[in-house]
């Protein structure tokens, strides 16, 4: 399967320390379609995955399951 045909969806919450680490090891396998998906952080989640330069969307409900439906839905 193609890098760039793959769709990677992180449910992300309360990881702004890592996440750039993250995407960077994502971006080094090749993959470029990354979307956070922030379901509740209380920390600067949102904005570390934006300024990793990924798609970052808002879950208000709590969970990774609503979390990754979200993504996979946008």
């Amino acid at each position: 399967m193609a890098p760039d045909s793959i769709q990677v969806i992180i449910p992300a919450r309360d990881v702004a320390a890592t996440i750039g680490a993250v995407v960077a090891a994502l971006r080094a396998q090749g993959l470029g379609r990354i979307r956070v998906v922030d379901h509740g952080s209380r920390d600067d989640t949102a904005a570390a995955a934006g300024l990793a330069a990924v798609a970052v969307l808002k879950e208000s409900e709590p969970g990774y399951g609503q979390a990754c439906a979200r993504g996979y839905r946008e």
